[in-house]
């Protein structure tokens, strides 16, 4: 049985909470759709199309 081995891109992202770079690993060098934690402050985002998802109200919408 072969083994499947994935490479992980870092993708660095600004937090929108705290709105400091931090970074994901993800395989491969577009993020369909994933959620990230903030190695900063701790909380938690969705990230859409390789950016930050939230919107005005903090719950959806684009953030770039």
């Amino acid at each position: 049985m072969s083994s499947l081995s994935l490479d992980f891109d870092l993708h660095e992202l600004e937090c929108p909470h705290c709105q400091k770079r931090t970074q994901h690993a993800w395989p491969g060098s577009t993020i369909p759709l994933s959620t990230a934690k903030c190695k900063h402050c701790g909380a938690e985002f969705l990230v859409f199309q390789s950016k930050p998802w939230v919107s005005s109200s903090g719950s959806n919408g684009q953030r770039v």
